[in-house]
């Protein structure tokens, strides 16, 4: 579908190119469709949903940073906590200027992972936000790291 698309690049019926390609479970080129045609909230879902056939790491945190609904960040966070963990920083860095750093601390607080998230409590530090001060405090102390 990608390639087909290159080679005629008119507009296509969107509603039914996208249903199609639902039905037929083409999850990779669901989300090609859906970035093109700027359903971002919607790409992100079917990466959520359907990792092992749509998601891409450059992809995803490229079109995360660009959906309506800030509430797929923490959906976001939970998915890569549970499924690419060592890569939560990387999103949490991509993301941080749109995040309320004080409801991401209190995700990863209540998730028991805040020292997984320790480069992005670093990297907001900055901020001067009470929690997240505290708790890279905390941390520090824990570690002997101060």
């Amino acid at each position: 579908m990608h390639a087909w698309h290159k080679l005629d690049p008119r507009p296509w019926p969107s509603r039914q190119v996208l249903r199609a390609a639902e039905q037929a479970h083409l999850w990779a080129e669901l989300v090609f469709l859906y970035d093109k045609y700027e359903e971002y909230d919607s790409a992100v879902l079917t990466m959520i949903n359907h990792p092992a056939d749509a998601w891409k790491e450059g992809q995803f945190k490229d079109i995360i940073t660009k959906v309506a609904n800030v509430e797929l960040f923490y959906k976001a966070s939970q998915f890569y906590l549970d499924y690419k963990s060592l890569l939560i920083n990387d999103l949490l860095l991509v993301l941080a200027p749109r995040l309320d750093h004080t409801g991401t601390f209190g995700f990863f607080s209540k998730a028991g992972q805040l020292p997984l998230v320790k480069p992005y409590l670093r990297s907001v530090q900055g901020h001067n936000n009470k929690s997240v001060n505290e708790a890279l405090n905390h941390l520090l102390t824990e570690e002997e790291d101060y």
